[in-house]
């Protein structure tokens, strides 16, 4: 770590509400909690200093909104949240005062950071992103149905990544898949903007307690994620459909909520196989729940890094998901895990039958995704990485 007299007061800028439970807020809630147990200052701006008000107003623009204009209901929800975000961010800096840093957590509060740091005078305050888009926010909203290309919402996310990457003084990405992206978007970011790859880590520890009793009953398959287009669940019911017409009846959680759920569920049934699915709905800490699942599958159509196949790999658990995105980052083909083809349930299924029906596969693969993870994806490596590119950054401002 360099050399330095005090660790800096780094403000975490973020439009999320609190628990929201998504893989950004797992960051957020981790770095916070290693950086309070090391001393370090670390407090949160966000829209939702008065959550209840915040949500009757959203509550309102989307309920007369979204019924005749859903794009526009998003933009205006956006706007309104940078607005109270801005308002909480200049209130935790003046606190705060000098020698703080803003660390966002997405392009819209990047350039609320920007904004905010001119506006205040504030020149030798750096502002860092850590990017945790797929692709980009505009790419990831159209995927999912959100919005429309070319729409009102989509524009103003491609100028706030714009904007962003103009006044920022540190991009950070948690894959090189992801850092590859942005800079063919912005090729002039790589001689000007200081990039690091620096992977996800997640919470040293889980209640034991919690870990050994976990929520659910044991299962032979579990995946955590939002039930929304870009996470392709289909794909994974049609893999238990493809093993069944095998003779083999695999039970499988999904841990999480979203527009698509009930379309799994009418799916399930469809499939023959709604016995076998268990929709667990959003679970706070789902992390708990690989100790009940004996292997953890993933079947996004693009991910950056997911948090989710970390705490596999933590748990010992095989991963079987799609060579997309920054996944290769994580696991290799045929050690800890397989990848499958989106395109292919019944070689999806042949790949899941091999890891479950063979002992041998599944204890070298079980051992092997610890080892990766203790290698490469430690809790105290990561977050003290981003603090030291956190901390030169305040040293040269």
């Amino acid at each position: 770590m360099p050399s330095m007299h005090k660790p800096p007061r780094i403000i975490i800028v973020t439009l999320l509400p609190p628990n929201s439970g998504v893989g950004v807020q797992t960051h957020v809630d981790g770095f916070l909690a290693w950086a309070a147990a090391r001393g370090i200052r670390c407090t949160v701006a966000s829209p939702y200093d008065h959550p209840r008000l915040m949500e009757r107003v959203q509550g309102t623009l989307l309920a007369r909104l979204r019924r005749i204009a859903p794009d526009y209901a998003g933009y205006q929800v956006r706007r309104l949240l940078a607005r109270r975000l801005a308002h909480s961010l200049r209130r935790r800096s003046q606190a705060a005062g000098e020698d703080c840093i803003f660390y966002a957590q997405d392009t819209t509060s990047a350039c609320v950071a920007i904004h905010c740091r001119n506006r205040m005078g504030a020149r030798h305050t750096p502002v860092a992103l850590m990017a945790h888009f797929n692709t980009s926010e505009a790419h990831e909203l159209v995927i999912n149905g959100l919005g429309r290309e070319g729409g009102k919402l989509h524009r103003a996310l491609v100028a706030a990544e714009e904007h962003a990457c103009g006044g920022l003084d540190l991009l950070v990405a948690p894959s090189h898949w992801l850092l590859s992206r942005i800079l063919a978007r912005h090729p002039q970011l790589d001689a000007r903007l200081r990039c690091e790859v620096i992977p996800y880590s997640i919470p040293e520890t889980i209640d034991t307690q919690k870990r050994s009793q976990p929520e659910l009953p044991a299962t032979d398959v579990l995946s955590i994620g939002s039930c929304d287009r870009r996470k392709n669940h289909q794909y994974l019911l049609r893999v238990l459909h493809c093993a069944k017409n095998r003779g083999l009846c695999y039970r499988m959680v999904i841990a999480g909520d979203g527009p698509e759920r009930t379309h799994l569920v009418q799916m399930a049934g469809q499939l023959g196989i709604g016995d076998q699915l268990t929709m667990a709905g959003h679970v706070p800490g789902a992390r708990r729940m690989m100790a009940a699942a004996r292997v953890y599958a993933h079947s996004a159509i693009e991910d950056n890094l997911p948090i989710s196949l970390l705490e596999a790999l933590e748990a010992g658990r095989p991963i079987c998901a799609a060579r997309v995105g920054g996944i290769p980052e994580i696991y290799r083909d045929g050690i800890e895990g397989f990848f499958w083809d989106l395109d292919n349930p019944e070689g999806g299924a042949e790949r899941l039958i091999e890891i479950l029906e063979n002992s041998s596969t599944y204890g070298a693969m079980s051992q092997a995704a610890q080892k990766r993870y203790h290698a490469c994806f430690t809790t105290a490596s990561g977050y003290q990485r981003l603090l030291e590119c956190l901390s030169d950054l305040l040293e040269s401002a």
